[in-house]
């Protein structure tokens, strides 16, 4: 059963007709099998929003206003409404999947993103909530649907940083999924690269505590060192949309650190992945911006990287950044080498 809130609008009427043309075997692009939809707008009442979220599978949320007479309606038609709908989910207990969908000029720093509209559409948003890393799977369940779906057989892994944290546990929880054929982790986030006392007293006593404090924020400094390292304007060699790879990383939640602490946790204790996987990392950490690693420690990689399965082959590369395939030329040369290597054995 799926929910669409502004389903009267442009882009729900288009999608209301397409998710009815796959109901009625139409449509026979998508597997999905389709129950009831549930068509929610502006002459919808309190008690229809509150009989769909009590049977919904799945909601669409495209409801929202970005052209009111009243600057107030703003607050009241974008964050108001998705408040509401929350709201009226969790009181029926119903842990259905969700779509929360804006304009991208709400994401803009210019004046639409700090527009009524923007403001109010980026108050339902925060960069990184997440309360577990599982949250994530579903994802990755989908991607690998549909490559199945186009023909593909064979897949393989390459995942960074927090996305090498996130895969590691998927891969751990997915041991039937055979057709995932090997992995490659480039500086996979194993470990908090923190003094002893944040890592081990600090932020255990704030997952402890997660339940009140979920929703908290924690500062992640200002240090944008690393970016520059990357980026062109500061003698790097690359250019990126600083609005979606930020320059400086932004402040995260109690809720978000507990579930990195969670998935450290588990890798500690030890993960039984059934993959051959690679671990790369840099050879050094906290040296030279251009030559290192700047956000995590190369040692605790490579230490925890026997925790992730039976078949795991560990490796540096000279020089290398915390993002290997964006060092420098000699350095992401042997990185790209090794990992096609790698994948090309299986």
């Amino acid at each position: 059963n799926i929910l669409v809130t502004g389903a009267k609008g442009m882009v729900g009427t288009a999608l209301c007709n397409n998710l009815k043309n796959i109901r009625d075997g139409k449509n026979r692009t998508r597997n999905i099998e389709i129950g009831e939809i549930y068509e929610y707008d502006l002459d919808s009442t309190a008690e229809q929003l509150d009989e769909y979220c009590s049977k919904a599978d799945f909601v669409f949320n495209l409801a929202g206003v970005n052209r009111p007479e009243n600057s107030e309606d703003f607050m009241k038609g974008n964050f108001g409404f998705a408040s509401q709908l929350l709201n009226t989910l969790k009181k029926h207990n119903n842990k259905a999947g969700i779509m929360l969908s804006s304009s991208v000029q709400a994401t803009l720093a210019g004046r639409f993103g700090n527009s009524e509209y923007g403001r109010s559409k980026k108050d339902n948003q925060r960069w990184f909530e997440v309360k577990d890393l599982s949250e994530y799977y579903p994802d990755i369940d989908s991607a690998i649907s549909r490559i199945k779906a186009a023909g593909t057989e064979s897949i393989y892994f390459l995942a960074h940083s927090t996305g090498g944290l996130i895969a590691s546990l998927y891969l751990d929880a997915r041991k039937s999924e055979s057709s995932i054929k090997a992995v490659v982790l480039n500086s996979p986030f194993l470990d908090y690269n923190l003094p002893k006392f944040q890592k081990n007293v600090l932020i255990p006593c704030l997952a402890f505590f997660r339940p009140l404090i979920g929703k908290m924020t924690i500062s992640q400094g200002n240090d944008r060192v690393y970016a520059n390292s990357l980026l062109s304007d500061y003698g790097g060699e690359w250019v990126f949309d600083t609005l979606m790879k930020f320059p400086v990383s932004p402040s995260v939640t109690v809720n978000w650190l507990s579930a990195i602490k969670k998935g450290h946790r588990k890798i500690k204790h030890g993960l039984s992945i059934v993959q051959p996987v690679l671990v790369l990392s840099s050879d050094k950490s906290n040296a030279m911006p251009h030559n290192s690693d700047l956000v995590l420690n190369y040692q605790h990689i490579q230490q925890r990287a026997d925790k992730l399965g039976n078949n795991i082959t560990k490796d540096t590369i000279p020089d290398g950044k915390h993002d290997l395939a964006l060092s420098i030329k000699p350095a992401r040369e042997m990185f790209y080498r090794k990992m096609f290597a790698f994948f090309e054995k299986y």
